[in-house]
């Protein structure tokens, strides 16, 4: 089963070097590493291919993560975050499920990015209402957050809009690279600042804009 073991010394055989070269690449928690793509730590400057992959299940060790578990001990501790549509909730099995990544698909103006504004503001919601009383990282590839849709959305709840913008941490996003920075950067507020909720207004964007044609398709995939 699955541990909890956010810090990186916790780590069988990892030195204060090696800490702090993680940290500068944007690995700065147990869970982080053991989650890693080996070729991507093994890149840092100053590890190497064998000390990544032997840090990396360290880690994973450390956190119950190389053990089989039979299925009765799969934790299912579930929580929802609702839409703000008791349809698009029952379609949902109860809303946005913590834990998982949810994708929304659509057209040009289907509603995506509102919805994306009404769950940031839903998930500081009570409990009792749907919510999770918590926080939430807004990343922002296109310039589409509002400060005035969110007051709305807020108002709607009957939520104070003041106290709402408060707890979103947005990040306005000028490249691929920059959100991958800024997405790892999160991580810290997530650990600090009560987030429990990561929205990225669009995933895809600007990838599509940067690699164009059939001969980038690998590398933009």
């Amino acid at each position: 089963m699955e541990k909890k073991m956010s810090d990186l010394s916790q780590i069988k055989g990892i030195n204060a070097r090696q800490i702090k070269l993680l940290q500068e690449n944007g690995i700065s928690t147990a869970e982080a590493l053991a989650m890693s793509n080996g070729e991507a730590v093994s890149s840092i400057d100053g590890l190497g291919d064998k000390t990544a992959k032997k840090l990396i299940w360290n880690a994973r060790n450390a956190l119950g993560m190389t053990d089989f578990i039979t299925a009765s001990e799969i934790d299912e501790n579930v929580e929802f975050i609702t839409t703000g549509s008791s349809e698009l909730n029952r379609i949902l099995g109860g809303g946005f499920q913590t834990g998982k990544l949810t994708e929304v698909d659509g057209p040009f103006k289907s509603g995506k990015t509102n919805l994306a504004h009404t769950i940031a503001v839903s998930i500081q919601l009570p409990k009792k209402r749907g919510g999770l009383e918590s926080a939430v990282v807004y990343i922002d590839t296109e310039n589409t957050f509002s400060k005035e849709k969110i007051k709305r959305i807020a108002k709607r709840f009957e939520l104070n809009p003041s106290e709402v913008l408060s707890k979103i941490y947005h990040a306005r996003i000028y490249s691929s690279d920059h959100q991958a920075q800024m997405i790892m950067k999160a991580e810290t507020l997530c650990k600090t600042r009560n987030v429990r909720l990561l929205v990225v207004d669009s995933l895809t964007a600007l990838f599509r804009a940067e690699y164009i044609g059939i001969g980038v398709l690998a590398k933009r995939q």
